[in-house]
């Protein structure tokens, strides 16, 4: 019920179901905790592509080393599992430890060289775009978004604070108060 194509491609995978793995080692630690019904649907495509996850499924990972930084295991409950998450990228990763209360990072998207992911419902587009927390929107190159529920737009931005909108044309869009609005060039 599994493919596999590439030296150690799902090579830990004995119950999962319906998981596709092609590249060297892609998949390779998919369902290495045994349970039965943890790791299915994944689609892992590129040289080591998803290669850490353990549990978790419907995942999409394609691009080399594209990959969760944590194992995703635990004790089984579907809070502790990466699920219906989407990394296209070299190097893009998902850190799965971001939330202590929810555990693993759940139906996020990172897309870019580089994409770094850490929250839930998170997506990041863009080159070294950091989405690191939940309910965020992050797009452009390097920018970098550290506080809940903010939409972020531009190059080089910085938003460290929950509930914060950012459109920065040019570089260097840095908010710091809560529940603000910046547009602009240095905004």
């Amino acid at each position: 019920k599994n493919t596999g194509l590439g030296q150690g491609a799902g090579a830990a995978t004995e119950h999962g179901f319906e998981n596709t793995f092609v590249g060297f080692k892609a998949g390779y630690d998919n369902n290495r905790t045994n349970e039965t019904d943890n790791a299915y649907r994944n689609t892992y495509l590129g040289g080591y592509a998803g290669y850490t996850n353990r549990e978790g499924y419907e995942n999409v990972v394609i691009g080399y080393n594209a990959d969760f930084e944590d194992t995703g295991g635990g004790t089984g409950s579907d809070t502790e599992r990466n699920i219906g998450n989407v990394l296209i990228g070299a190097h893009a990763d998902i850190q799965d430890a971001y939330n202590e209360t929810y555990g693993a990072a759940d139906y996020s998207v990172g897309i870019g060289y580089a994409a770094d992911i850490d929250g839930n419902k998170a997506i990041g587009i863009g080159t070294y775009v950091e989405a690191n927390a939940d309910n965020i929107i992050a797009m452009g190159y390097y920018n970098q978004v550290a506080a809940d529920d903010v939409v972020s737009l531009g190059h080089l931005g910085e938003v460290t604070n929950k509930s914060q909108y950012s459109i920065g044309v040019g570089r260097e869009v840095y908010i710091n108060g809560p529940e603000s609005v910046a547009l602009g060039y240095k905004a």
